[in-house]
């Protein structure tokens, strides 16, 4: 996926193109521009030079790729990490979304940092596989744990080992 990060004098702006078929506005961009929904960063669809651009305002904002790059992750991090993951999830269901569109990617995972908060992006027809997703991040955030913390490094095996069962859901 091609990304660019734009910037202007107010905001900072996490952008990415994206096929479009049909001219009609899907259900899940409706929703979203309707409901101000917590940790998903609402996408601004615009067309440029007949191309599709979904605008991702990463104002105040920190990728977890950035974040995790220098440091290591603790066990209170990780737990308040997958807390807000699982707010996230149950809140494309209340809103009839599709989690598949979720961009579960420690690029595109922003840390609000006044709150402390996880943003993910949601991108309309990205349709790709959640517990695929998940399994991958689970992967990066491995590489990325406090070894010496043993609760944040069996917190983190756990939900690796038990992602990878078939019939895996991930719920609070």
């Amino acid at each position: 996926m091609e990304v660019v990060y734009k910037k202007d004098l107010r905001s900072n702006y996490l952008v990415i193109p994206k096929e479009e078929s049909g001219n009609e506005e899907p259900h899940c961009l409706r929703m979203l521009k309707a409901n101000t929904i917590p940790g998903i960063i609402r996408p601004d669809k615009r067309i440029i030079d007949n191309r599709v651009l979904y605008y991702y305002d990463i104002t105040s904002r920190q990728s977890m790729e950035i974040i995790y790059e220098k440091t290591s992750i603790n066990y209170k991090q990780l737990k308040s990490f997958f807390l807000n993951l699982t707010e996230i999830m149950d809140q494309t269901y209340e809103y009839l979304l599709n989690e598949n569109d979720l961009l579960l990617d420690p690029r595109y995972i922003f840390t609000d940092l006044a709150s402390g908060k996880i943003n993910i992006c949601y991108l309309p027809g990205y349709n790709t596989d959640i517990q695929k997703q998940l399994t991958s991040l689970i992967e990066y955030i491995m590489n990325k744990v406090e070894y010496k913390d043993n609760k944040a490094v069996l917190y983190i095996y756990n939900l690796y080992a038990a992602c990878r069962k078939d019939g895996f859901s991930y719920c609070k």
